[in-house]
């Protein structure tokens, strides 16, 4: 199988899981829309309105999530490869 269809349908199946781990992360959308209000925003604007470790918290959380759900799609692809790939 195509390698790259491989891994979009890993991400397709894997929506369910993607939100249960941002719930569990972020407890609603708010905080998901909170912390991609942040990673759009400037860190500076955030210091000057007094911001900058709620700037900092929720862009560590967008980061963690994106890394969980990425480790999570990698580790499928290599157990798929290594148990039916040629």
């Amino acid at each position: 199988m195509n390698t790259t269809l491989l891994i979009i349908l890993a991400v397709v199946i894997n929506i369910p899981v993607f939100m249960l781990v941002g719930w569990v992360i972020f407890k609603d959308w708010e905080g998901f829309w909170e912390a991609i209000k942040y990673w759009i925003m400037p860190n500076w604007i955030s210091l000057l309105r007094g911001e900058y470790f709620d700037d900092f918290w929720s862009e560590a959380r967008l980061l963690y999530f994106a890394i969980v759900c990425g480790a999570l799609v990698f580790a499928e692809y290599l157990l798929y490869q290594r148990f039916f790939g040629s």
